[in-house]
């Protein structure tokens, strides 16, 4: 019985050796193979091309914020300046530029014969009552001027516009009436789309004063009270012109002297003698004096702009740089010119390049 016992536990611890024998011995005899490169697999590939994926939506999508963005922008510039933007009651508390815009007209002129017609209209420092400035918006009203320029008292630019009712901006110089699109404005400079591909740089500036109203004018005096304000308003010129960057442009001046091409001893007016006015010296070494350019002579056209009763000159001026002068003429104006001291728009037409 004891030997029956025995021999299966004999047979099973020499399986059992055999067993842990085998094993160990066949764990030593594996080896595992190292490489020194490893070819990238499939998910490798799928993961690199997600990811490039990702990167370019990021940037899709960041591009089309920021032109998002920058249409919102151009559009709040466009519904600002489009607005009513009323002047307001105090004109103390005016800023410059304003933009009125009662209108919001954007008219596009032909761009293959671009022409413009243009008004420059001293309304001068005096008070202008209600219905005189009636009538001088019903004078202007129906020409059909792409751009007016306004000098004079800010109440009176702003009573202007106000009647008028046209799209305007008012600079520190005075005030621009507009049809056009206005693109940008400084204090002292307007910038206006005429067609695709052109636009122009108006500026408007008014240095007039009360010396050449005077009843009694003495001529010499008034020479040498303009020779001492000159160079503080040729300053004051050149400042503003070089704003503009734009090779072409219009400047409108209300001037406290007249033209030197205008000036001649043959003139039949008793007070003038020779002399050298200069304003129109310093302007014209750089721009165009439209009127003397459209106008045979001082002696047949002298486009008087301002008849006191000791003075009849043009002291109003439209000069320019880079377009063309077609034509320009003095206008009367109801309610400005038939005063003791009266006053005359010029208008001018141009041809835009």
């Amino acid at each position: 019985m004891r030997k029956a016992l025995l021999l299966p536990l004999v047979i099973l611890l020499a399986l059992t050796s055999c067993a842990s024998y085998t094993v160990e011995r066949g764990l030593e005899g594996i080896s595992t193979p190292t490489y020194a490169y490893l070819p990238p697999t499939k998910l490798a590939t799928i993961q690199d091309e997600a990811d490039r994926i990702a990167q370019e939506e990021a940037k899709r999508q960041a591009e089309a914020e920021a032109i998002r963005q920058a249409e919102e922008a151009v559009q709040r510039a466009i519904e600002s300046r489009q607005a009513l933007n009323a002047y307001p009651d105090d004109l103390a508390e005016l800023t410059f530029p304003h933009i009125y815009r009662p209108v919001n007209r954007l008219e596009v002129l032909d761009p293959s014969f671009t022409r413009i017609d243009v008004m420059l209209l001293p309304l001068g420092h005096e008070p202008i009552a209600d219905d005189d400035m009636t009538r001088i918006v019903n004078s202007v009203k129906d020409t059909g001027m792409e751009f007016i320029f306004v000098t004079g008292s800010l109440d009176s630019q702003v009573a202007f516009a106000k009647v008028l009712g046209m799209d305007a901006v008012t600079l520190e110089g005075g005030t621009i009436c507009f049809t056009s699109d206005i693109v940008d404005a400084e204090s002292s400079l307007a910038t206006f789309i005429l067609c695709e591909g052109k636009d122009i740089d108006l500026m408007v500036m008014d240095i007039g004063d009360d010396m050449a109203l005077a009843s009694d004018l003495e001529i010499a005096a008034w020479q040498e009270h303009l020779s001492q304000e000159c160079d503080e308003s040729i300053a004051a010129l050149d400042s503003l012109v070089a704003l503009s960057d734009d090779d072409q442009k219009i400047l409108a001046l209300s001037s406290s002297e007249p033209s030197s091409l205008d000036w001649s001893i043959f003139t039949p007016y008793d007070y003038r003698t020779s002399y050298a006015w200069p304003i129109s010296d310093h302007l014209r070494q750089t721009f165009s004096d439209t009127y003397r350019a459209t106008h045979f002579s001082e002696e047949t056209d002298t486009g008087i702009t301002l008849s006191t009763s000791s003075i009849h000159e043009r002291m109003d001026f439209l000069y320019t740089q880079g377009i063309i002068e077609v034509s320009s003429s003095t206008m009367t104006i109801a309610g400005l010119s038939d005063k003791d001291i009266s006053r005359y728009a010029t208008i001018a037409t141009y041809i835009i390049p």
